[in-house]
């Protein structure tokens, strides 16, 4: 499974899905888990 900070999924978005097709990515919020996108 992937990290990855709030900003940086707000940012590149596009990317963060393309992750996501291949394994769950933990989106990071100062330093907390905040969500899990998967596909």
């Amino acid at each position: 499974m992937k990290t990855m900070s709030a900003k940086d999924a707000k940012n590149g978005f596009g990317r963060l899905i393309d992750i996501a097709r291949a394994e769950p990515v933990t989106i990071e919020k100062h330093g907390r888990a905040v969500v899990v996108v998967r596909n």
